[in-house]
């Protein structure tokens, strides 16, 4: 069954091997569903009641409205859900760079705005270099390879031209 579902279902235990299982839905009577989870029978009768309430419970993503499009924010959340990310790294690689993606959302400008809150485009080598002070070469060499992935996946997209990125490097 699967996790939005389960939201949907109360266990009560009787007895050992007795338990009872309730459909219960915000503003819908309980009702009690009998059979064993995930049985013919269960399923049944817990999809008949999704439909009779509305149908399946839509997944809302956290903090999807607080995310301005076009900003860090936004662009870090959808390399987070992508295939490159996803996919293409190592378990250990992705334990490695979801903190340090998160840090550099919530690292402060001079100015004192979040970082997650700016565009790709206004970010400076200079404002990568303060960010990068005090920490250990080996810190530092994760850091960048991190950012770099991030904006080769914005390039890819078309969030970030190629054509600022080199304008930035050469000045």
């Amino acid at each position: 069954m699967a996790p939005a579902a389960e939201a949907l279902m109360h266990r009560f235990p009787l007895a050992v091997p007795l338990r009872r299982h309730q459909f219960r839905r915000k503003a819908y009577k309980r009702v009690t569903i009998k059979g064993r989870p995930g049985s013919p029978e269960f399923m049944d009768a817990y999809h008949a009641l999704l439909e009779r309430t509305g149908g399946p419970l839509s997944v809302a993503e956290i903090g999807a409205g607080r995310t301005k499009a076009g900003t860090i924010d936004a662009l870090i959340v959808g390399y987070l859900k992508h295939d490159a990310f996803k996919k293409g790294l190592a378990s250990a690689t992705q334990a490695m760079r979801r903190p340090i993606l998160d840090h550099f959302r919530e690292f402060r400008t001079p100015s004192g705005s979040r970082y997650g809150d700016n565009r790709l485009a206004t970010i400076q080598p200079k404002n990568i270099t303060a960010l990068l002070e005090g920490k250990t070469s080996n810190a530092q060499k994760n850091w960048l390879k991190t950012l770099r992935h991030l904006i080769a996946f914005a390039i890819a997209k078309g969030e970030c031209s190629l054509v600022s990125q080199q304008r930035r490097q050469a000045a």
